[in-house]
């Protein structure tokens, strides 16, 4: 793969790469205040509600186990369980690094990265928002065995991703240990997972049209970051070059 320069790399694709000195910010305090409560506050908010909701739905959960386990039989409902008190786990997270992560080194300029970045970031809460359909056993245990692994490759994706996690395409640092040196995106590899449960549990056409629009979504959020990454760290080419995308050896 060439090289080209940390000048020339910032350049690449259609969507410019803004180099960020937050040591040299022209903003007032007012206006830093303001900037922390839509990049920190407002969105940690957000997840906290979403946090609260999700334990109140586990506690539901558990109240019922009863019921649960022979209804969908104790593998399934193990799993199903996992999953949501890995969820809540991931939740909190991602509420602790908004506050505490790092200041953006380099921010992607334009609409389209954006608009990308977050329509990835939510559009599987619609699928999460339809009704189950319970095709049997099988598909069943499948769903829930999907949930379950995705989120556990998500939340330990995103332990080690720590203060360089981002929704929108920012540089923040450059993760190339753990699980990022295995695969370029663990944290992407878990949502797929996941996110094919969820597509299996609520299986309809609607269903698997909103997943397959995420995966694409999350494809092209893949390019601008790791755009981003190599227009500031030059060693990321060569991470590009020795690792895959998602899946070890095959892409």
């Amino acid at each position: 793969m060439h090289q080209p320069s940390t000048q020339a790399r910032a350049m690449t694709g259609s969507e410019q790469w803004n180099h960020l000195h937050p040591e040299r910010s022209r903003l007032s305090g007012l206006e830093r205040i303001w900037n922390r409560v839509l990049s920190r506050v407002i969105p940690g908010a957000f997840f906290l509600v979403l946090l609260i909701l999700k334990a109140t739905d586990l506690a539901t959960f558990a109240r019922s186990a009863a019921e649960r386990k022979a209804a969908m039989g104790m593998l399934a409902f193990s799993a199903s369980f996992v999953y949501q008190t890995l969820l809540i786990g991931f939740l909190g997270l991602v509420v602790v690094l908004f506050v505490i992560r790092s200041e953006p080194i380099r921010k992607a300029e334009g609409f389209r990265a954006r608009l990308v970045s977050q329509s990835g970031a939510f559009i599987l809460t619609a699928v999460a928002m339809m009704p189950k359909q319970s095709l049997g056993w099988g598909i069943d245990v499948a769903a829930s065995l999907l949930l379950m692994i995705g989120m556990v490759i998500t939340v330990l994706a995103l332990m080690h991703l720590g203060r360089c996690f981002s929704i929108m395409p920012e540089v923040r640092g450059a993760v190339m240990t753990g699980p990022y040196r295995l695969v370029r995106h663990p944290m992407y590899l878990g949502e797929f997972v996941s996110g094919l449960g969820m597509a299996l549990a609520t299986l309809s056409v609607l269903s698997v049209t909103v997943y397959l629009v995420f995966v694409w979504l999350q494809c092209c959020r893949m390019d601008y970051e790791e755009r981003g990454l190599r227009s500031v760290f030059p060693r990321y080419d060569l991470h590009i070059t020795n690792t895959k995308r998602l899946i070890p050896w095959v892409y």
